[in-house]
């Protein structure tokens, strides 16, 4: 379908898209090539057209790159050709490397030290931590057995890397190994992160997928065919369930609803809703073609006018790649405003289907997007965009298959299974 015209402003070396200063990204794209509110349905699958960095045009036209002219059909443009750089400076700036913190530091708040945070209180510094060699270090480098505090010196439960004591991939531990972490949780996680901006965020509320079961007081489990995207599965809570400690999400070949494969889709809708501050999910994603992890964000109302943050979506045959993105309105004959940045995992680096830690830190203004301690690959200033001025938003996790996002899963897929270590959420 041919997008209707969007009136754009555009400015070399500062674009602005719709009045919004737009910063460090791939390719300013018009289309629905996003998600869809699952609550009311809403667009479908429009171009996706302006894609670059890896990301495909989607069905309703060839599609430009930055700099080219909106070709027949086409829907991207020229938005987004330059801008600020990961404004705000490297992300993960606490402790050297990112070192896990000191479980069973010794430190004033006795927390285990700082998932990465190379901060004062007991964050692996010279206070009881275990010496100068760093107690994130080693298993058992700490005092007491291995990994005294967590599985092999992780610093508290999974010591906010998570399962194996990786200490997060790369080191990143806790959130996002942010510099002047304090405190911990019972879960391991950093009591108090600090922003980008200097303030201190604090945490308040997390799932670490700790329990039994799926905790259903803080998220629902999708039944339903979702009816967007041309996606080939039917959600199902059968294929969602707790397992050592984490959260696992189960793609299956199997004829169900009327579809012929199953996953299954969890999100907080009118359980939680979540505005500045925060967002980091430790996730493992399938490396199967076909396969579109995410991790979410929708505002309350009707989409696009409502808002979406795409924190993370994968695609399984690119496990080396992966895209945030936002969405706004005003909608028009099925093409809505975006903005979208992928980034890549250095060669010989561990790709998404290892552990790493994906992460938005949204400020009035301006947000950040970033991987593991590393900085940012989106920074996206939203000062003129209506839906992201203090609006409240549910949040979402789902493995969804095929549609317009990419290719389609093969017909003799084996299970493929997305993993959750932990979601947290810190406020200003």
């Amino acid at each position: 379908m041919r997008p209707s015209p969007l009136r754009v402003s555009l400015v070399i070396a500062g674009a602005f898209f719709g009045g919004c200063a737009v910063a460090d990204g791939d390719s300013a794209r018009v289309g629905a090539g996003g998600r869809v509110n699952p609550a009311v349905g809403g667009f479908g699958a429009g171009g996706a057209g302006g894609s670059a960095g890896g990301t495909e045009a989607g069905a309703g036209g060839a599609g430009q790159g930055a700099g080219q002219p909106a070709g027949a059909g086409g829907t991207g443009g020229a938005v987004g050709v330059g801008g600020a750089s990961a404004a705000g400076g490297q992300a993960g700036s606490g402790g050297a490397g990112g070192s896990g913190g000191t479980s069973a530091s010794g430190g004033a708040s006795g927390s285990g030290g700082a998932s990465g945070s190379g901060g004062a209180s007991g964050s692996g510094g010279a206070s009881g931590s275990g010496g100068a060699s760093g107690s994130g270090g080693a298993a058992g480098t700490t005092g007491g057995g291995a990994g005294a505090g967590g599985l092999s010196g992780s610093g508290g439960l999974s010591g906010a890397g998570g399962m194996s004591g990786t200490s997060g991939a790369f080191g990143s531990g806790g959130a996002s190994g942010a510099g002047g972490t304090t405190g911990a949780t019972d879960g391991g996680a950093p009591a108090t992160v600090t922003a980008k901006n200097g303030q201190t965020m604090r945490l308040v509320w997390q799932d670490e997928f700790d329990g039994p079961d799926i905790d259903t007081t803080k998220w629902n489990r999708i039944d339903k065919d979702p009816r967007k995207n041309n996606e080939v599965q039917y959600y199902r809570p059968a294929n969602g369930w707790i397992e050592n400690g984490v959260l696992v999400i189960e793609a299956r070949k199997e004829s169900y609803g009327g579809k012929s494969y199953t996953s299954e889709e969890l999100n907080t809708q009118n359980k939680k809703t979540f505005g500045y501050g925060r967002f980091v999910a430790r996730m493992k994603l399938p490396p199967e073609d076909g396969m579109w992890p995410a991790f979410w964000l929708i505002g309350l109302g009707s989409w696009p006018d409502s808002g979406e943050i795409d924190i993370l979506e994968g695609k399984g045959r690119l496990p080396a790649w992966v895209s945030s993105a936002i969405h706004w309105g005003p909608g028009s004959g099925g093409t809505h405003p975006m903005y979208t940045q992928s980034f890549s995992f250095p060669a010989g680096t561990p790709d998404t289907s290892d552990w790493h830690e994906y992460v938005l830190e949204w400020h009035a203004g301006v947000m950040y997007f970033w991987v593991d301690t590393r900085s940012p690959h989106l920074t996206m200033a939203t000062n003129n965009i209506a839906c992201f001025q203090n609006k409240q938003f549910f949040m979402i996790l789902n493995l969804a298959l095929g549609g317009t996002w990419d290719v389609a899963p093969p017909p003799d897929m084996s299970p493929q299974r997305m993993y959750v270590d932990y979601v947290r959420y810190y406020e200003f």
